[in-house]
Order: structure tokens, then sequence, then C-alpha cells
């Protein structure tokens, strides 16, 4: 039996762009209208969410969680780009419709989720 290859993410070892780190993991790109890619490059687990877009403000945050709520969701983030090598920009869009593809295969409606999912959300915004 033929062992199974490392996930690819492994192949692109190098140093990081950002902070020069030797273990850079993850590829990022800026991708143009066309498709194509500019400014690939190469950076750490650490300076990962660093090149993830901002919000120039975030909502209320009347239990201040909301940061801690946004880190764990980054590690999500990062362990599907890891896994499936699928671009920043298009990480969320794609986690969620594979989302949708584990629903499907665990007996959950998908909808009904995202509004459970909605409501947890305006609770942990809202002003205080």
């Amino acid at each position: 039996m033929i062992p199974a290859s490392p996930p690819l993410f492994f192949r692109i070892l190098g140093n990081c762009a950002l902070c020069g780190a030797e273990d850079g993991t993850h590829s990022t790109a800026t991708l143009l209208p066309d498709g194509s890619k500019k400014d690939e490059k190469i950076v750490c687990q650490e300076c990962f969410p660093k090149t993830l877009p901002q919000l120039p403000e975030s909502p209320a945050d009347p239990d201040e969680m909301n940061d801690a709520r946004a880190s764990w969701a980054a590690v999500a983030i990062e362990s599907f780009v890891a896994a499936t090598r699928t671009d920043p920009e298009d990480a969320l869009a794609d986690l969620l419709g594979n989302l949708m593809h584990w629903s499907d295969r665990n007996g959950l409606d998908f909808e009904t989720e995202l509004e459970r999912g909605r409501g947890m959300y305006a609770e942990e915004t809202q002003p205080g």
C-alpha cells in the first residue's frame, strides 16, 4: 500500500514574507478581476490573520468577548485554508459552501443553523 502524501501546504515551506520566520506555510495572493494572482507570498501561521481583510470598526461588544470569538473563527479559517489551499479571499465562502455539504450529510438544515448563528451574533453585538 502506498502511504498517503502529506497535505500540500507542507510543500510550500519558506520564509514568511511579513516577519521573516522560516516556517511559512500559507500562500496568499491578491486576486485580479481576470482571476489571475498578483503579489503571491508565503506567510507563517502567526501572520496569516494579518492577511485577512479587517473591518474598520467593530460592532458593539457588551461582554467583551467578540475579539475572542473572532480569534476562534480565525483558527477555523486558518485550518480550512491549510487543509484545502483555498485563497484567503475565498476561504469564508468556500468554507460556508462546504458546511452546506456537511449539513446535508449530517441531517442538519443549513439555513436553520445559519439563522441560529445570526441570532447569536445579534445577541453578542447588542449595545449594553
